[in-house]
């Protein structure tokens, strides 16, 4: 007898806040936008196509299309769906661009002239004159 199996949804294995928020962090690291897509509707899936759409004020299948293989988020939905299930999209400079941006905004150090000792005549010091 053959073995059934059935297409992997990740949608399923969303079963917790820990799983989705980690999930929802290593996609958005990668920055790929049709990831990023996916990766929300996959989560949209799991909590409630029906319950986020009443919350956006929008039709379910709306949010079914725009989450579809075919479909193409605008920002708009993507922010709305977000925040619909709790979250909030905020941006960060990168770690290269942040650390090289503190490397430029430090202060060089200036060289500080070294104070004459007294022993040793300064250029301007009239000496006395030779008998």
């Amino acid at each position: 007898m053959p073995v059934k199996t059935k297409p992997f949804d990740v949608a399923e294995s969303l079963n917790s806040e820990g799983r989705i928020v980690a999930y929802l962090e290593e996609v958005f690291s990668d920055g790929d936008a049709a990831m990023i897509a996916k990766a929300l509707g996959d989560v949209a899936r799991a909590r409630g196509i029906t319950e986020i759409a009443r919350t956006m004020g929008v039709s379910r299948e709306t949010v079914y299309q725009s989450f579809s293989a075919e479909g193409n988020p605008r920002l708009s939905t993507l922010l709305g769906v977000a925040k619909a299930m709790g979250f909030e999209v905020t941006i960060k400079q990168a770690a290269k661009k942040a650390a090289a941006a503190t490397n430029q905004a430090a202060p060089t150090s200036k060289k500080v002239a070294k104070k004459p000792d007294k022993t040793t005549p300064s250029p301007r010091t009239k000496l006395p004159k030779a008998a």
